[in-house]
């Protein structure tokens, strides 16, 4: 399968993949508008016609004509959105349903900036409702960017990505060419953003600049390029900014070199009638070169994403570009005083100052054992539903579970770690749960309502029953296939408790209902992780 091709490769080249990103992700997620639409619109303001896009593309066709030029679309768009732009400018001074504007943007306007494009900004602004028929697809993007995506590229102009995403967002090109390599965690909008309405490459002017710079920015993306496997997701095959782009990348690159890129470069290609996932080889052909690359065609992103997660940094991207940046700052800066600051990820991340000559010690193996000893169960109980520990699999189940198991009458998900874990287990932990049975988990409580329960499956159970302490015990009753076959259903209803009360597994305070919760995890982990 071409999903199962894709997990190989991100496994052999040992980085985490670049996501690049066009217009069709928005649409599909936020419905946006193309760009003949989103141009419609301000043709018929400036005309009061429903038509009016014809219209300015005659023009337009008519003066590519006279100046012998060919009328793709990457010229004849520019040039319509341009002479737009001098028409609704004249009506933006003067129409009163622009006052308010007028007076809530009279900086950039001082500055120069065309209030068409300032329209534009506050025209896309509205779409931020996501599509709730997508959000399986959302959630699973959402886990993508924290662990398994080291950056991202747009040409998109929405905030769609900065709200999916904790990533460093660098709007245009000039903030793309002057940002440091660190690789890990941005954002990159080398079109512009709503949230800069002067960054929005739109008219005839803005794409001729992109152009005269587009050598540049591809040397500063050939290093991405190079060391990282690259995902083209929302584009065309034909798409004239990605073409653009790769021909500039390819000018720089020997044939061999090209080879080596191209067996990392994959194109995704949404078509929603397609009933199975296809994998071709696809070509684009320069003027001297050609870029081979792996077309994959889905009617959903959904088993993308999920192939992309099976790659994973063991700390989050944010943690991973903040170490990054302090790292390259200590060697580099001449003045940096011999500083060393040991903080757990998360406090790091709360807590780590810009200008602070500040590194992390991870892999200090006698201080990391020591603190293995001191790890309670409610973060196991945590990490095994969000995986958001970073837990060293060695020495969790080595030191940490032969510790805390007899304490706790061995009642912690452990499959999880078992899974993982790829020595000669502990006796304490294999001659309890290599054996186990999954009705071992049901206590008498769970095994009265097992006679009793009428309802079938999870979300039956969740969204008819008032009682969380009912929905709880009648989930554990639920048959063991049924529990399998529907564990994301499970795994949503317990982040939910976990959300609604933070505190509910901490030893020692006593929540009603976290017993309960508990056992929902530990039969989670079983049904997930054991083999």
């Amino acid at each position: 399968m071409p999903i199962k091709q894709l997990e190989a490769i991100f496994k052999e080249v040992h980085s985490l993949p670049i996501l690049f990103i066009g217009s069709g992700f928005s649409r599909r997620y936020i419905d946006t508008p193309n760009w003949e639409n989103l141009l419609s619109v301000f043709a018929e303001i400036c005309t009061g016609k429903p038509h009016a896009f014809g219209l300015y593309r005659a023009k337009a066709l008519k003066q590519l004509r006279v100046e012998g030029l060919n009328n793709d679309k990457m010229r004849l768009f520019p040039l319509i959105a341009t002479l737009i732009e001098d028409d609704f400018n004249i009506i933006w001074y003067e129409a009163e349903k622009y006052e308010n504007s007028r007076k809530k943007y009279t900086s950039l306007i001082k500055k120069g900036i065309s209030p068409f494009k300032i329209e534009v900004s506050e025209y896309l602004k509205k779409y931020s409702s996501i599509n709730s028929e997508h959000s399986d697809e959302i959630s699973a993007f959402k886990k993508v960017v924290e662990k398994s995506v080291a950056s991202i590229i747009t040409t998109n102009y929405d905030t769609l990505l900065d709200e999916l995403s904790d990533f460093n967002v660098f709007i245009g090109q000039s903030e793309l060419l002057f940002q440091k390599d660190y690789g890990m965690g941005d954002l990159f909008k080398i079109h512009g953003s709503v949230t800069k309405p002067e960054s929005i490459v739109l008219n005839k002017s803005d794409y001729d600049e992109f152009a005269n710079k587009q050598k540049y920015l591809a040397s500063k993306l050939l290093t991405l390029f190079v060391e990282n496997p690259i995902l083209f997701l929302g584009y065309s095959i034909n798409d004239e900014n990605i073409i653009g782009i790769l021909e500039s990348i390819s000018e720089c690159l020997t044939d061999n070199q090209l080879e080596h890129i191209s067996k990392r470069m994959f194109f995704i290609e949404y078509k929603k009638d397609a009933t199975k996932i296809t994998y071709s080889k696809r070509s684009i052909r320069f003027k001297s070169k050609e870029i081979h690359m792996t077309e994959i065609t889905l009617s959903s992103y959904h088993p993308l994403f999920e192939s992309i997660l099976t790659i994973k940094a063991k700390h989050s991207v944010k943690l991973l570009r903040i170490l990054e940046k302090h790292f390259h700052t200590l060697v580099y800066n001449r003045n940096a005083e011999n500083k060393l600051l040991v903080m757990k990820p998360d406090e790091l991340i709360e807590n780590l100052e810009d200008d602070a000559e500040v590194i992390v010690g991870f892999g200090v193996k006698e201080l990391g054992k020591h603190g293995y000893g001191g790890i309670k169960s409610e973060q196991i109980y945590k990490d095994t539903i969000y995986d958001d520990q970073g837990f060293e699999i060695n020495y969790l189940v080595e030191l940490t579970l032969p510790e805390l198991l007899p304490h706790i009458s061995y009642s912690l998900p452990v499959y999880k770690y078992i899974d993982s874990y790829e020595g000669n287990l502990p006796e304490v932990i294999s001659s309890r749960f290599l054996n186990f049975d999954f009705d071992k988990l049901r206590n008498s409580s769970i095994l009265l309502k097992m006679e009793s329960v009428k309802r079938k499956s999870v979300d039956d159970i969740v969204n008819n029953t008032n009682s969380i302490n009912q929905k709880m015990i009648s989930l554990a009753a639920l048959p063991e296939e049924t529990l399998r076959t529907q564990l994301d259903s499970l795994e949503k209803f317990i982040k939910i408790q976990l959300e609604t009360n933070p505190r509910i597994l901490i030893s020692g305070e006593r929540h009603k209902n976290a017993s309960c919760l508990r056992k929902l995890i530990r039969m989670y982990d079983y049904l997930k992780y054991k083999k």
